[in-house]
């Protein structure tokens, strides 16, 4: 297709597309981050994923309306946890649901620091990682960080959201 092409299609409309992502099926994370200010905050994404094995890169887009957005920086060590589907009270805290903000969103889990990061107990997947780019692209920023730890482990299910709700998967 030549690009004269695809520069006179018409693109969907955001209400359209936003609507139609919704079918999409997301693993829950979580992203922990200590901000410049030495005040500790998350958020819940479904936008986490492993870019690279070598070396060990994870890739997230974060909304940059985001509460936590501002304390992302390069250098900084986030902990990243993919949630088990036990897991949703802390998906819904980190998300802002109920106007949770800041530390309060660390309330009802445990939690133990490394390197620098707020990892969760229990997680199926918990990593420390320090921030290597950030990337902004229309209303998200793309972060790449390099994984520092790992944490493992089976659980019972894993933590999805499709639709506008969460869904606990065998």
């Amino acid at each position: 297709m030549s690009q004269a092409a695809i520069d006179a299609i018409t693109a969907p409309q955001p209400d359209a597309f936003r609507t139609a992502l919704r079918n999409l099926v997301g693993q829950v994370s979580v992203i922990t981050v200590i901000g410049a200010d030495g005040a500790a905050t998350g958020l819940t994404l479904t936008s986490a994923s492993a870019l690279s094995t070598t070396p060990p890169l994870m890739i997230a887009c974060v909304n940059r309306t985001a509460s936590a957005h501002g304390s992302l920086r390069l250098g900084a060590v986030i902990g990243w946890q993919v949630l088990g589907a036990h897991h949703q009270a802390v998906a819904e805290r980190f998300s802002g649901k109920d106007g949770v903000q800041g530390a309060a969103r660390f309330a009802g889990a445990d939690w133990h620091e490394e390197l620098g990061a707020h990892l969760l107990e229990g997680a199926a997947m918990a990593c420390a990682a320090q921030i290597d780019s950030l990337a902004d692209h229309a209303s998200h920023t793309v972060v790449v960080a390099r994984i520092l730890s790992l944490h493992a482990r089976a659980v019972a299910g894993t933590l999805a959201y499709r639709d506008g709700a969460y869904l606990a998967l065998a």
